[in-house]
């Protein structure tokens, strides 16, 4: 017979902070995840009218620009899913009080924090990628 874990009144504290918390920035997170989509669109759209503004928004497409909002908005909305797992996962912990729920709380928190890994390496490799570019072409002449 599985004996059944009680938890104590400091985690289920912790829990509904954790789920606050989550919730509130799952929300925000689906919030700005709409704005971009909208602005990315918008961008798209008008983008090629940017060149009217001055020479520094002709330097770069109109496109380029809604490209860099969808992609931001993907990443927006990946985050926001998780943080949404982890606030369900940190509920159901704490008002069953089943240690189950305490394991896809810590999954979820472990895909979030994954997530956001691979995103801070690749961007550190772009930035990277982007310094030595700019060095080869001062170097060269070409900057």
């Amino acid at each position: 017979m599985e004996e059944k874990e009680q938890f104590n009144g400091l985690l289920l504290g912790q829990l509904a902070k954790i789920k606050r918390w989550t919730k509130f920035l799952s929300v925000l997170s689906y919030i700005a995840t709409v704005l971009m989509v909208v602005i990315g669109v918008v961008m798209g759209v008008f983008g090629s009218n940017l060149s009217s503004l001055g020479d520094a928004y002709s330097a770069v497409p109109g496109p380029l620009f809604a490209i860099l909002y969808l992609a931001g908005a993907a990443l927006y909305y990946f985050s926001a899913r998780y943080l949404n797992d982890m606030s369900k996962s940190a509920d159901m912990a704490a008002y069953t009080s089943e240690t189950n729920h305490i394991e896809s709380l810590i999954a979820a928190t472990a895909k979030l924090f994954s997530f956001w890994g691979i995103v801070t390496a690749i961007a550190l490799a772009l930035y990277f990628l982007i310094i030595i570019l700019a060095i080869i072409m001062g170097i060269a002449g070409l900057g």
